[in-house]
């Protein structure tokens, strides 16, 4: 997932309507939290350290018996309390992503924030089955494309790219000619005549260019003759 904003309900599923079991994992001042309830004692485990907005994330949630943890994206593991019993987890209602129709399905322990999430969720895994989350949904609201790319916002032909792990959504692949950090519109510099042995050879970057060598060479960047610079005199 890739959240837009601090807080916000991930995921929930109950038992009965605002009673009884339930598992809730939110983000809270992007902090993850997992709260649930396995027989009437709600307990709260939270991440470690704050997720970076715009960007994206994994938190895996797994419970054998009487042990659990949490783990979002490489931190450490955050573990269960410890249950001394063993009690069944009952979970017959809607499981709902992202919000829910209304907030009085869930119990008072469940969420402290009436937030629904902000950003992007592309995969949802439950007992090692990846589920469908468009095709097997029973009903939608409040959702639109998480598809940076779908318009194509680069210019002069550039091809877009969705990025996941810098702040920007994506990033572009500019064509010959033209250059810029996200969208191509800057005209790139034409490489000085001398650089490289061909004008085919050289490549513009968005900071520099490049002579580009044939298979099995090495690089041929013909040699810059500069005019001796006067002497000025130091005062």
């Amino acid at each position: 997932f890739r959240p837009e904003g601090d807080d916000g309900l991930l995921l929930f599923n109950g038992q009965t309507r605002g009673t009884g079991d339930y598992i809730a994992l939110s983000l809270k001042d992007r902090y993850g939290e997992f709260r649930f309830d396995f027989g009437g004692k709600p307990m709260l485990i939270r991440a470690e350290e704050p997720l970076q907005l715009n960007e994206w994330h994994t938190v895996r949630v797994h419970r054998s018996r009487r042990d659990g943890y949490m783990q979002v994206d490489e931190q450490h593991p955050v573990a269960f309390p410890t249950l001394s019993q063993v009690p069944p987890l009952d979970l017959i209602e809607d499981l709902y992503i992202g919000g829910v129709p209304s907030w009085e399905l869930l119990p008072a322990d469940a969420v402290t924030q009436q937030t629904g999430f902000v950003g992007c969720i592309s995969r949802l895994t439950l007992q090692s089955r990846t589920v469908e989350l468009m095709r097997e949904a029973k009903f939608k609201e409040g959702i639109t494309s998480c598809q940076p790319c779908a318009q194509n916002p680069c210019s002069n032909g550039g091809i877009c790219l969705e990025s996941q792990t810098r702040e920007w959504l994506y990033s572009c692949v500019c064509q010959q000619g033209w250059t810029g950090p996200q969208l191509c519109t800057f005209p790139a510099p034409s490489a000085p005549r001398g650089v490289c042995w061909s004008r085919d050879d050289c490549e513009n970057t968005d900071l520099d260019m490049e002579c580009l060598c044939p298979l099995n060479q090495h690089r041929r960047q013909m040699p810059v003759h500069r005019a001796p610079q006067r002497a000025e005199p130091q005062l």
